[in-house]
């Protein structure tokens, strides 16, 4: 679908709700209210809530916008996904380096949620769905919904990167920097990235720094190399997916599929090809940019049936896809639609199943065209589905076993039904707002 905006003022706020609240718990701030609760007085710490309930209305211009606020929720279909397929993984479990919420953290955020829901603003969340899972589904909504709007995402975790996309910005907490493609859009302390400047975003990463990362390649990398953040090592034996062999498979895909016979070439202590070498002549061929390597010799490359060097699309390959939802009858095998499922139901043999996404495939295939051997790229399917947002994980015990989700629309809301549910705690709302 093409994404044709009417105006930059028209956007989609999504938030990634929990790394607000760690922010503000750890200010070094704090802020609180003397009530009468239930008749007794008690003292409410409105740290987090003042923090990022004032920080939503604003960027939501009030509630103009159309926003939605996702929630944390612990995942153990995931964790037990990746303990059957890493049980030697970071600390031995699926983010098993990160810190459990504290109690003041943990009411703090419960308090902002119900703040935020009595006064009107889209909240959600769901037992054993992570925020990264929610807000991929959120995404997928607006853009139904909305499909001529901006949609902007904010967060800190890079998970959420591969999102970006021409109606998709993240606006990526930064500890030094402000910076937005238009003076309204910005918001403190966040670096919106875009299409044009997601390489040099990453690239400056401390978790991806001296590697190769060009638009829309950093999930690829997170699946090949894994995800210390998240406790998820490679899959792959030390040493196999080198930063080198990653950035040549990355560089033919966005160029071209070298000959046997030549290789990239990179500068010393670098990881970043600047040129061609034909071993036989160890003739090198250096380039400035990119868009002129057919020109360095069209021997080099693989080329196709308009002797072009054969590429891929690869800013929408390896992305985040949604799981292909199916019904059919457990007794004979057949499809149905949704009405015959329903007709039929779960005691006459109707049952869900989940399929991977086409795309899945289409990148196996990519993969094992472009160097990987079949048995490197069914480790990367395997490891994809672990890291695929929302990914349906149905084989697993009742109790930990996770389906599809279906969310509800978008709206914007009422900032004065807000100002009015959270002014008794003395948070006070933007007046220009209002």
């Amino acid at each position: 679908m093409t994404f044709n905006p009417t105006s930059k003022s028209d956007r989609v706020i999504i938030v990634d709700f929990n790394h607000m609240a760690h922010n503000f718990s750890y200010s070094g701030v704090r802020l609180s209210r003397t009530m009468k609760v239930g008749g007794v007085v008690q003292t409410v710490d409105t740290t987090i809530a003042n923090g990022t309930i004032k920080n939503i209305f604003n960027w939501s211009k009030g509630g103009k916008y159309p926003t939605v606020v996702c929630f944390d929720r612990p995942c153990p279909s995931r964790k037990a996904y990746f303990q059957k397929e890493q049980p030697s993984g970071v600390d031995g479990e699926y983010k098993g380096k990160r810190e459990s919420m504290g109690s003041s953290m943990y009411e703090g955020v419960s308090l902002s949620q119900d703040l935020l829901e009595r006064g009107g603003v889209r909240c959600l969340y769901a037992h054993n769905w992570e925020a990264d899972d929610l807000v991929f589904l959120a995404i997928q909504k607006a853009k139904e919904q909305y499909p001529n709007h901006y949609i902007d995402l904010i967060t800190n975790d890079a998970d959420m990167l591969p999102l970006v996309d021409e109606q998709v910005s993240v606006f990526f907490r930064s500890k030094k920097f402000t910076w937005a493609e238009i003076k309204d859009l910005e918001k403190n302390r966040y670096i919106q990235v875009t299409t044009s400047n997601f390489q040099e975003v990453v690239e400056g990463l401390s978790s991806f720094k001296n590697l190769y990362v060009p638009y829309n390649t950093l999930l690829l990398y997170k699946v090949l190399r894994g995800d210390s953040a998240d406790g998820i090592v490679s899959p792959f034996p030390k040493g196999t997916m080198s930063p080198r062999r990653l950035a040549s498979l990355v560089w033919e895909m966005r160029n071209g599929k070298l000959k046997e016979g030549y290789s990239l070439l990179f500068p010393k202590g670098s990881n970043v090809p600047f040129g061609v070498k034909e071993l036989s002549t160890k003739d090198e061929y250096a380039f400035s940019d990119e868009s002129d390597a057919l020109y360095i010799d069209e021997n080099a490359f693989e080329l196709d049936k308009d002797g072009l060097p054969i590429t891929v699309d690869i800013q929408n390959l390896f992305v985040y896809t949604p799981t292909v939802k199916k019904y059919i009858n457990s007794n004979t095998g057949q499809e149905l639609t949704l009405s015959e499922a329903k007709d039929l139901g779960k005691a006459g043999g109707a049952k869900v199943i989940y399929k991977d996404n086409p795309l899945v495939d289409k990148m196996v295939e990519t993969l094992v065209y472009y160097g990987l051997t079949k048995e490197e790229a069914q480790i990367f399917k395997t490891q994809y589905r672990g890291m695929n947002l929302a990914q349906p994980f149905p084989d697993l015990p009742d109790q930990i076993k996770r389906g599809s989700l279906k969310l509800p629309d978008i709206f914007g809301f009422n900032g004065r039904d807000l100002n009015s549910v959270v002014s008794v705690l003395n948070i006070n709302l933007n007046s220009r707002y209002l």
